[in-house]
């Protein structure tokens, strides 16, 4: 491939990077660690995202597991919540920082309707969110392929 397709590539990806930041999927810690100037390389935010999605899928599956139970555990429940929070905060993934709120909240009044109902959103965009960095991920490695393979 030549350096023509190389640029097209880079601008395909900063396109859907912000897009996502329109939609507010991310926020500007994510672009931060897009910066030229940051200490953070191509290959390590890859390695964040990932992270980032099968963690908290994993908490999501169990946020699900724990909201269903006929003695819901508003702890605990609260505490996954803000973990994947916190996840979220370090990664720059705001509409699912801004889920998680709406879960914790439901966990402090101790209200099993409003905490089914959040976490059926919170797994929701998520969901949205992943597609996202999934797609991000298939464009970061396609540029990577093809500066690797000229």
């Amino acid at each position: 491939m030549d350096n023509l397709s190389i640029e097209a590539s880079k601008r395909l990806l900063s396109g859907h990077v912000n897009s996502m930041y329109e939609e507010s999927d991310v926020d500007d810690v994510f672009y931060g660690y897009r910066s030229p100037r940051s200490k953070c390389s191509a290959d390590q935010l890859a390695e964040m995202i990932k992270s980032f999605c099968v963690e908290v899928e994993r908490e999501i599956s169990e946020l699900e597991g724990y909201s269903k139970l006929p003695n819901i555990d508003f702890v605990m429940t609260s505490k996954l919540a803000r973990s994947i929070k916190a996840r979220s905060i370090l990664i720059g993934a705001k509409n699912v920082r801004g889920s998680c709120v709406y879960v914790i909240e439901a966990c402090l009044v101790s209200d099993e309707e409003t905490l089914s109902y959040a976490v059926v959103g919170l797994h929701n965009v998520f969901k949205r969110t992943k597609t996202h960095f999934e797609t991000y991920l298939e464009n970061l490695f396609r540029i990577k392929f093809v500066v690797m393979d000229s």
